[in-house]
C-alpha cells in the first residue's frame, strides 16, 4: 500500500482529534454527538475519494447499491469512535456499555509470558487498550511504523494517562530484538494486520468476493516470536454500546520448510476469512476509506517514495 493512504491517515489523525478532543471536554459527549453530523456532512460532500471507497465497502457487504444514508452512517459512526476515545483515554468508561466475547481467551494469556494480539482497521482499537490493561493489568506494545507512532504520540499524549500502552517501533534491524524482549517480560504485543506499506512482502488472499494482499509482516513476527496468536475485534455497535470479539487464532504459527509459501497463505486466509466474517456483522465499523481492492494500493513498492497528494481522510 504506497504512501497516500498513510499521509492522509496521519493529516487526518491530527485534526480530527484534535478538533473532536476539544469539542468533547468543553460541552460533553450528548451535545458533540450532535455537532458529529455537519461534520460528517462536510467530509461526505468534500471528501469524494473517501466517501466513494465507503459506497463500494458497503455494496459489497450488502450485494446491492449502497444508499446515500448507509454512506453516510458509516462516517458517522467513524467519528462516534474518535469522539468516544476523548473519553476512553481520559479514563471515564462508565458512559460505555461494554460486552465482551471469548474473555477466556485473555484470562488464560493474563498467566502466560506475553501474546500477540492481531488485529484490523475494524473497529475501535482503543477499548482493547483500555479494558485489557486495567482489568488485567496488562503492558501493551502497539507495534506500527516509525513515522506512523509520532504522530500517534504527537495526537494522542495528553490523553494516555494510567494507561500500559507502549508504542514499539517496526522497520528498523532491532525491532524484533525489542518485540522479544517485550514477550520475555510477559508484556502484549499488538498489531494491525490489514494494510500493506510500499515494500512489505505480502500474500494474496481472498476477500469479500476479490483478491486483496495482505502484509506477511504480522504473521512472520509471530513465527519468529514463537507465541500465541489473539484476534481481536473491537466494534462499535451505535448509541454507548461496543462489543470486543477475542479469538484464539493460534498457540502457535509454525512453516515447514519445504512448504513455507503455502503454509503462510493459509494462516494469512484464515485471518482474511475472520476478518470478513466480522466486516459482515459489524459493517460500519470498515474504517479503511480507500479502495481497498485496488492492486496498486494494496502494495506497490515503486511509490515508496510517492508525493501524491492524499485522497481521503483516515486515522490510525
Amino acid at each position: 500500500m504506497n504512501k497516500p493512504w498513510q499521509n492522509n491517515q496521519e493529516r487526518g489523525s491530527v485534526f480530527a482529534m484534535r478538533l473532536i478532543t476539544w469539542i468533547a471536554l468543553i460541552i460533553g459527549r450528548p451535545i458533540a454527538r450532535l455537532l458529529l453530523f455537519p461534520i460528517c456532512f462536510y467530509f461526505y460532500i468534500f471528501i469524494p475519494g473517501a466517501r466513494r471507497a465507503s459506497n463500494k465497502f458497503l455494496t459489497r457487504v450488502f450485494h446491492r447499491p449502497a444508499r446515500m444514508s448507509e454512506v453516510f452512517r458509516h462516517f458517522y459512526w467513524f467519528a462516534s469512535t474518535i469522539l468516544d476515545k476523548v473519553f476512553m483515554f481520559k479514563g471515564d468508561c462508565r458512559k460505555f456499555e461494554l460486552n465482551k466475547y471469548g474473555v477466556s481467551v485473555l484470562r488464560d494469556v493474563a498467566a502466560r509470558n506475553g501474546c500477540l494480539f492481531m488485529g484490523s482497521h475494524l473497529g475501535s482499537f482503543d477499548i482493547v487498550r483500555i479494558s485489557g490493561t486495567r482489568r488485567w493489568n496488562m503492558i501493551f506494545n502497539i507495534m506500527m511504523y516509525e513515522d506512523n507512532a509520532k504522530k500517534m504520540r504527537k495526537v494522542t499524549a495528553s490523553l494516555y494517562k494510567n494507561i500500559h500502552v507502549k508504542v514499539l517501533p517496526i522497520g528498523g534491524i532491532d525491532s524484533l530484538i525489542r518485540a522479544k524482549e517485550c514477550v520475555d517480560r510477559g508484556e502484549m504485543l499488538a498489531i494491525l494486520a490489514d494494510r500493506t506499506l510500499s515494500g512489505d512482502k505480502t500474500v494474496e488472499v481472498d476477500f469479500m468476493g476479490d483478491k486483496i494482499q495482505l502484509p506477511a509482516g504480522p504473521f512472520l513476527t509471530a513465527v519468529a516470536l514463537k507465541t500465541p496468536v489473539i484476534l481481536f475485534f473491537p466494534l462499535y455497535m451505535g448509541g454507548n454500546r461496543y462489543e470486543v470479539h477475542f479469538e484464539l487464532f493460534s498457540e502457535l504459527i509454525t512453516l515447514s520448510r519445504g512448504n513455507r509459501d503455502k503454509d503462510l497463505q493459509q494462516w494469512v486466509q484464515r485471518y482474511a476469512n475472520r476478518l470478513e466474517h466480522y466486516c459482515r456483522y459489524a459493517p460500519y465499523n470498515w474504517f479503511n476509506y480507500f479502495d481497498y481492492w485496488q492492486n496498486d494500493l494494496q502494495s506497490d513498492s515503486s511509490q515508496k517514495d510517492s508525493a501524491d497528494e492524499p485522497k481521503t481522510a483516515q486515522i490510525q
